[in-house]
């Protein structure tokens, strides 16, 4: 699976260094108003990112996992982001929507999704909400992106909502980027955080994610707010 970019958050638009080989091509999936726009660039070995809109996905990017019995897996509960439209509903995705697509039950409410990633669950755009995690041996982190999960009714604070219940790999590296809001959190133990290690940021010139709001909703929170910090 991909090592890709969960997390990482660089929002300094005003350098703006894309790639110039990077592409971004979109269209109409013809269900519930649904967009698809896959950005891509020439290196054969970069994943392509699938920009979705209006589509049900789990978003990992601030998740503390637990480990199971299987020490190759973790056990994450996610948040459910259900937009049925507007900037919160884009996620990136790495397949295609037919692949990504949520499932239902026979009653119509949501039985899995897939674990994107998007900016739904940020409040501050005007820095780079993530921590960089450095030890001195490989530590455990759990890769979730593009992963199936089922979705769940939790009770919290005494209030009944869905969640996303993913299954996650587990990868073992000295460095990787969590979304936690303290760099405390790195030394956490018994957690194993969802998380990336960024490794393929360079190959879009810029954070995948700006590219897509900025191609599908220049007025999103996320550009505009990320544009006023730089001026």
């Amino acid at each position: 699976m991909n090592k890709w970019i969960m997390l990482s958050l660089s929002l300094t638009l005003s350098s703006q260094v894309f790639a110039a080989d990077v592409k971004t091509e979109c269209q109409e999936i013809g269900i519930n108003n649904s967009q698809e726009c896959v950005l891509s660039v020439s290196d054969a070995d970069v994943a392509n990112v699938y920009g979705i809109t209006n589509m049900p996905y789990a978003l990992c990017s601030m998740t503390a996992c637990t480990a199971t019995d299987n020490k190759n897996l973790a056990d994450c509960e996610c948040e459910l982001i259900n937009e049925k439209e507007g900037w919160k509903s884009l996620s990136g995705s790495p397949t295609t929507f037919v692949s990504a697509k949520p499932t239902y039950n026979e009653n119509g409410t949501l039985q899995t999704v897939q674990s994107n990633y998007s900016m739904a669950n940020i409040s501050d755009f005007s820095a780079a909400p993530t921590q960089k995690c450095n030890y001195d041996k490989p530590q455990p982190w759990a890769n979730c992106y593009g992963v199936r999960c089922t979705v769940e009714n939790k009770t919290v604070a005494g209030k009944e909502q869905q969640i996303a219940h993913c299954v996650c790999p587990v990868l073992e590296d000295k460095t990787f980027l969590i979304g936690a809001p303290e760099q405390s959190a790195c030394a956490k133990k018994d957690v194993i955080w969802s998380a990336t290690t960024g490794d393929t940021m360079s190959s879009f010139g810029a954070n995948p994610m700006v590219l897509l709001y900025q191609k599908i909703d220049p007025q999103s929170p996320p550009i505009k707010d990320s544009k006023k910090s730089t001026e």
